[in-house]
């Protein structure tokens, strides 16, 4: 090993010597070319001989490091085997490292060098009295000692080169494996925040660390800039020095110009910029071509506020910051205008996206507490009719209406009162599948009953004897309910199973999301009302025929105007439902079925409740007989009636 080491020596020696040149003070080295330079301060010999303030054509250093110059050297190995290895194809690492002599002044002048700019080397020793210049240094190993480091540490923070810290990668390396020990901390990490502050610090056990005495002079800063402040001469009869009240001197600029004739550059100063903004002592020639120059501005580096975003134009170095389109935004510096999701809308300044408001009809809304009120008070209606018609069950009235089928008729109506509640508070699929369905065939359920109603009328007014024959065949009221009720209800089955209503978001909103109940099938919809429809306008019609029978109570001609209501409602709804935004859509189906189900309640109950009430002497069978018996006896046809 000592008989390597030995040898090494003696090759890096001869080379050394092999380029001398003429640069005093200069630290000793050793360059390799490369596409990448690693540089590398190392202290080879353990002191540097100094001659007070004399200066020397050449550094002497004395007491050879051997342990060091190995580091150097397994260095140079290292990179050499990076080089042979495929680790880095079509890259070469060079290498440029220098002797510190374990002094501070070298490892400056070291760190000075590796940063110069150097060209058309390949590889040689470095002398002291070198002036040759090589390609910039891209990282740094050393220095060994830490006043050293701390030294270079800031030189090499100009120009962002990086240095190597061994004892952050030793202390991740004890963080990983746990290793808790005594740490004894140099000056350079002792006060360091990158150390104390890695992960898990506290897990490697104590910490001692030595620095060099330092304290804060309390008004010392203050002192030193007041003085300053008060700094004033002139040297040389020409150059004035001097501060003004924010500490800024007065100096001004010198005004260069770059002089290349014969292909040399030279720096010339031709006038001066003073603090006034006046250019001085600028010749002539010059001010006149100036002044028809065009100043074109190239920020490579431009960063756009947010809101914001960076363009090229033709030319590629010449950037713009456009704003972000009304739907985009942007958090500046160097990025793209981007669009929000659909659950988002842009902020006003277009830096960030926040989230759309959901609405759908509220419990609260102003409209939705209006329809339920009036559907309670539809509902609490009905009760009171089933036990006034209850109460007055066998009178003439109420069998008349049809008996039985007004019971069923009153439950219908519930029906479709309790189903306008489906249609407010956030909906979801059950209450999408229940509202519409239920409504259709509770009230085709009414409309079934009062038809049926009205068939048992015309056949029991019918006197031609095979005409009458015929429809008692069909005189089934029961029958005809369930038959019409049944039709509607495999229309909602089928609705229910291929196309059923369900929950639906509509974002198409600039900042809200609108959370309703689709229908699902336009078709299935309009043809289970359409149903109902038909149904209404066959009542119409037995209704409007029906004027022309003796009728006490006015029942065909107030059946016959519930029925226009349906027809008219829901004709003019279509119109309305396409045009209404947002969550009132359903609000306005709601609408729909109460004008509907009231119209079937006021009537064809409230008439009879009013005779029942106030005018009960014509709730009598036999006031009915003559009043039946009158009406054909105008019309010249004779009537025999008979008291039960």
């Amino acid at each position: 090993m000592w008989l390597l080491s030995l040898l090494l020596i003696i090759h890096v020696s001869h080379v050394s010597a092999a380029h001398p040149r003429s640069v005093p003070g200069g630290p000793r080295g050793v360059y390799e070319s490369g596409d990448i330079i690693v540089g590398g301060l190392f202290p080879v010999h353990k002191q540097l001989v100094k001659n007070g303030v004399k200066q020397t054509s050449s550094v002497k250093c004395l007491g050879f490091d051997v342990g060091m110059f190995l580091r150097s050297q397994s260095m140079i190995y290292s990179l050499d085997m990076i080089n042979k290895s495929p680790i880095l194809p079509n890259l070469k690492l060079g290498y440029e490292m220098y002797d510190t002599c374990s002094d501070v002044t070298m490892a400056i002048k070291g760190a000075l060098r590796l940063m110069e700019e150097r060209s058309n080397l390949t590889h040689e020793c470095l002398p002291s009295e070198s002036t040759v210049s090589a390609m910039g240094t891209k990282a740094v190993v050393g220095e060994r000692y830490s006043e050293g480091s701390i030294a270079i540490a800031r030189l090499f923070a100009l120009p962002l080169i990086p240095q190597t810290s061994n004892v952050r990668i030793i202390l991740e390396e004890a963080i990983r494996l746990r290793i808790n020990r005594t740490w004894v901390a140099g000056d350079t990490w002792s006060t360091a925040s990158e150390i104390y502050s890695l992960k898990g610090i506290h897990k490697i056990g104590r910490v001692f660390g030595f620095v060099m005495k330092r304290n804060d002079v309390p008004g010392f800063e203050e002192h030193l800039l007041e003085e300053i402040r008060r700094v004033n001469f002139t040297v040389d009869n020409t150059t004035h020095i001097s501060y003004d009240e924010n500490g800024d001197p007065h100096l001004g600029y010198d005004v260069l110009y770059w002089d290349m004739k014969y292909g040399n550059v030279t720096v010339r100063r031709i006038g001066e910029y003073s603090p006034t903004g006046v250019i001085e002592n600028l010749p002539e020639h010059l001010v006149s071509e100036c002044r028809q120059i065009t100043v074109t501005v190239y920020d490579c580096f431009k960063t756009c506020p947010s809101g914001q975003e960076l363009n090229s134009n033709k030319d590629t170095c010449c950037k713009t910051c456009n704003a972000c389109a009304i739907n985009q935004f942007s958090k500046g510096g160097l990025e793209k205008c981007k669009s929000c999701q659909e659950d988002e809308y842009v902020s006003p300044k277009r830096d960030s996206c926040l989230k759309k408001q959901v609405t759908y009809l509220n419990w609260l809304d102003g409209f939705a507490i209006t329809l339920m009120v009036f559907g309670a008070a539809g509902l609490i209606f009905t009760l009171l009719v089933a036990v006034l018609f209850i109460r007055h069950w066998n009178t003439p009235i109420v069998k008349g209406t049809g008996g039985n089928l007004c019971l069923v008729i009153l439950l219908a109506l519930v029906a479709s009162f309790c189903s306008i509640y489906t249609f407010f508070g956030k909906p979801s699929d059950a209450s999408c599948k229940a509202g519409l369905p239920l409504f259709a065939i509770s009230f085709t359920l009414c409309v079934s009953c009062i038809l049926a109603n009205l068939f048992q009328i015309s056949v029991g007014f019918a006197f031609d004897v095979k005409v009458r024959d015929r429809l008692k065949r069909l005189n089934r009221p029961g029958a005809i309910a369930t038959t019409c009720t049944a039709v509607q209800v495999a229309l909602c089955g089928v609705w229910l199973s291929l196309f059923p209503p369900r929950l639906q978001q509509i974002s198409s909103y600039s900042r809200k999301i609108v959370i309703q109940c689709h229908i699902g099938s336009n078709a299935m919809f309009g043809t289970t009302m359409g149903y109902i429809g038909l149904l209404a306008a066959v009542c119409f019609l037995f209704a409007f025929k029906g004027k022309r029978l003796p009728d006490l109570y006015k029942n065909s001609s107030f059946i016959t105007i519930s029925m226009l209501i349906y027809l008219v409602v829901w004709s003019l709804f279509i119109p309305v439902y396409i045009n209404t935004p947002g969550k009132y859509v359903q609000a306005v189906q709601a609408c729909a079925m109460l004008v509907s189900s009231y119209s079937i309640l006021c009537c064809h109950f409230c008439p009879k409740c009013y005779v029942m009430i106030f005018r009960k002497e014509l709730n009598d069978e036999k006031v009915i007989l003559d009043y039946i018996k009158k009406h054909y006896e105008k019309k010249g046809v004779s009537v025999v009636t008979a008291n039960r």
